[in-house]
C-alpha cells in the first residue's frame, strides 16, 4: 500500500477546515494556524485508514471520496456505523487525549483525507486556548444530532429506515438536476442491509416499491435517480 503525504501549504483550495464544522467558528487567523499543520494522504479504493483497536492519534477530514467505519460482528458480518463523505471528520477525541479506534475505517472509493496529529493541534491550543471551547461546542451540537438520529432510526419502521438512508445518501452525495436528483449509492443492497440493520430481501422489496410508485429508478447496481424527493421524505416520516 503506497499513501502519499503532502503538506497542505501545496493545496490549492486554502483553508479547507473553514468547510468542515467543527472549524467552521474559527477566526482567520485561528484557522491560518490550523491550516498550517494539514497533511493530506491519498488512499485507493479499499483500503483501511484505520484499523479496529489501533492507536489512532489524529483527526482526519475527508477531503474527497467516501469511507465507511464498521466493526465485525461475531457471526462474521459487517455492522457498518456510519458512511463520511467530504466535509466529513472522525477522530475528534483524539485531539484531546490517547485513543484507540473502536471501529475499522475503509475507503469506498478513492479518497483523500486532511490529518491534524494531535501533539502538534495541542500545543496550538496553548497559543489559542478559544479554539477548544469552539471545538467543544460543535463536538456536543454533533452528539446531541447523533442521538436524535439513533432514536429516531430505532423507532422506525422498516420500510421507513430504508426511505431516511436514501434521504440521508441524497443530501450528502445526491446531485441535483432539472427534476430529478441523481445519487450514487455508496453501499450496494447488502451494504444498506447492515447499515440499517435489515436483510438485503428487505431493503431490495422496498426499494423495488419506491420504484413501482415513481419516486425513484434505477440506473444501474449503486446508482439511482431520485423522481419525487418529496415523496421520498414523506415516507421516511
Amino acid at each position: 500500500m503506497e499513501v502519499i503525504a503532502i503538506h497542505c501549504d501545496h493545496c490549492k483550495e486554502k483553508y479547507c477546515t473553514q468547510k468542515v464544522s467543527i472549524f467552521s467558528g474559527l477566526t482567520g487567523e485561528e484557522n491560518a494556524q490550523v491550516h498550517h499543520l494539514i497533511q493530506r494522504f491519498s488512499y485507493q479504493k479499499g483500503e483501511h485508514l484505520i484499523m479496529d483497536g489501533q492507536s489512532f492519534d489524529r483527526l482526519m477530514i475527508v477531503h474527497s471520496g467516501q469511507l465507511k467505519a464498521y466493526r465485525d460482528t461475531v457471526d462474521g458480518k459487517q455492522q457498518i456505523l456510519h458512511i463520511f463523505g467530504p466535509g466529513d471528520f472522525l477522530g475528534e477525541r483524539t485531539l484531546f487525549t490517547h485513543t484507540e479506534a473502536s471501529y475499522t475505517v475503509e475507503a469506498l472509493t478513492s479518497v483523500t483525507v486532511c490529518t491534524i496529529h494531535r501533539q502538534a493541534f495541542q500545543s496550538l491550543l496553548g497559543q489559542y486556548p478559544s479554539i477548544s471551547k469552539k471545538i467543544l461546542e460543535v463536538l456536543s451540537d454533533r452528539l446531541s444530532q447523533l442521538e436524535k438520529t439513533v432514536e429516531s432510526m430505532g423507532a422506525k419502521t422498516i420500510d421507513k429506515r430504508v426511505s431516511a438512508v436514501l434521504v440521508d445518501f441524497a443530501e450528502k452525495f445526491g446531485r441535483k438536476q432539472k427534476n430529478s436528483i441523481e445519487l450514487d449509492l455508496p453501499l450496494n443492497r447488502e451494504g444498506i442491509a447492515n447499515f440499517i440493520g435489515l436483510t438485503r430481501e428487505t431493503v431490495t422489496r422496498k426499494m423495488k416499491r419506491l420504484e413501482r410508485e415513481g419516486i425513484i429508478r434505477p440506473v444501474g447496481n449503486k446508482k439511482i435517480e431520485i423522481l419525487d424527493y418529496e415523496a421520498l421524505q414523506e415516507s421516511s416520516e
